[in-house]
């Protein structure tokens, strides 16, 4: 009998012992996320944009703002439906188009950023144009879109 008390007194000890060992723990817990590569561009038009009067030459005159927005090095180009000429059926006027104070060529690269912009960069887009003398009258018009692609 004494041998199994002895016995229940070391389980008892041990067991106990094991309960009251561990009385804290740690684990982590690691997040991790995935931003991926973003570019936006909007365009605002001026008023003078929709109202341009192609009688009087203008020189750098503001017809619309661009927001760039880009997580990214980008790089943004124009194109022109018409060559960045304004045109009436088969006449045309010609004129010249700044971005940022840049000129344009079609579909080349006018402005670039090695850094990313993640708040809006905001660039002036202006025309320059001779008077449109001696071609008939009516409505001329051109349509430029702007492209904004991770360098």
């Amino acid at each position: 009998m004494k041998k199994v008390f002895v016995v229940l007194v070391v389980l008892f000890v041990l067991g106990s012992g094991a309960v009251f060992a561990q009385v804290s723990d740690t684990a982590q817990l690691v997040l991790s996320g995935v931003i991926g590569p973003y570019v936006n561009i909007t365009i605002t038009p001026a008023p003078a944009a929709g109202n341009l009067n192609l009688n009087v030459a203008q020189t750098n005159l503001l017809v619309g703002t661009a927001v760039e927005v880009s997580n990214v090095p980008y790089n943004v180009s124009a194109s022109s439906v018409n060559g960045f000429e304004f045109t009436n059926g088969p006449e045309s006027h010609p004129y010249e188009l700044f971005y940022a104070g840049q000129a344009v060529s079609q579909g080349a690269d006018i402005f670039g950023a090695s850094q990313s912009a993640t708040v809006g960069q905001n660039r002036e887009i202006r025309v320059t144009y001779a008077a449109a003398l001696g071609i008939p009258s009516g409505t001329y018009t051109d349509e430029v879109t702007f492209t904004i692609e991770q360098q």
